[in-house]
């Protein structure tokens, strides 16, 4: 069995496949963990794994509740349970990598919720002990930034999903995960961005509502009910009020960098 922590999240996953357990530990290798497991996430099933990413379904699965609090998780091909007191993912009839790694992003976001956090689809870069989290619809260039922060000398937490959390303090955390390219590492989150291609690098003003809309639209939801979703929209709300916003436009050169370097040099002067 391989163990990882993301996000403070330490899971166990128990595969019947040892090829997909050593995969995993290579490609997460700063994540593998020996801290206490919140959580065993255990594949039940008698026939192959494939190792193609893509080769089933590849849309989000859809989540259900039942009255004892218990998670269904269903993607058409593949389903899993998450036990009410949230010990146990029973995932049943097998699995393919890439709806292994869906059902693990479920287990996460539920885990951060349940702690004030919200797992967002984003870029998260660091300079300096500050982060940045820009979001947006696909393609607006999460990955293009990422790509130019990195070879910039910019820290990325993540390009795929970031791991936020507020704090009891009122300031809010980022945190790196493991897909696409992230990092284990944490930094004290110092803005909120709407991504945008533009001509040359800004920051702009952007409305509390317009931002709150789009960030909701890019979290992802471990629990579909009413209770649910109004907690995530409680700690959406509670980030926005709290982090300064506004609109990151950028260009595909290597300016990006040096002009986000000095966006946090100036915020760390205010």
């Amino acid at each position: 069995m391989a163990q990882f922590t993301i996000a403070g999240f330490t899971f166990t996953l128990k595969l019947p496949w040892p090829w997909l357990e050593a995969e995993l530990v290579a490609d997460w290798a700063d994540f593998v963990s020996s801290s206490p497991s919140d959580m065993l996430i255990e594949v039940h099933s008698r026939e192959g794994c494939s190792k193609g990413d893509d080769a089933f379904v590849t849309f989000w699965p859809k989540l259900s509740t039942c009255n004892e609090g218990e998670i269904r998780i269903d993607d058409g091909i593949f389903s899993a349970q998450l036990s009410a007191n949230r010990s146990r993912m029973v995932i049943h009839q097998g699995a393919d990598r890439h709806t292994l790694e869906k059902f693990v992003k479920v287990a996460l976001a539920d885990f951060l919720s349940r702690k004030h956090g919200l797992l967002v689809h984003s870029v998260a870069v660091a300079y300096r002990g500050a982060a940045l989290l820009c979001t947006g619809p696909s393609g607006a260039g999460k990955s293009t930034l990422a790509a130019l922060c990195r070879a910039g000398g910019l820290d990325v937490l993540a390009d795929e999903l970031s791991a936020v959390v507020l704090q009891t303090n009122g300031d809010a955390r980022v945190i790196g995960t493991p897909w696409n390219v992230g990092m284990a590492k944490e930094e004290n989150l110092s803005g909120l961005g709407l991504l945008a291609f533009c001509s040359e690098f800004r920051w702009s003003a952007v409305s509390t509502g317009k931002f709150i809309r789009i960030l909701l639209n890019n979290i992802v939801m471990p629990d579909p009910s009413p209770s649910g979703r109004h907690l995530l929209f409680e700690v959406a709300s509670r980030l926005v009020k709290t982090i300064s916003t506004g609109e990151l436009g950028f260009s595909r050169d290597p300016h990006t960098a040096p002009a986000l370097k000095g966006w946090f040099n100036t915020f760390e002067e205010r």
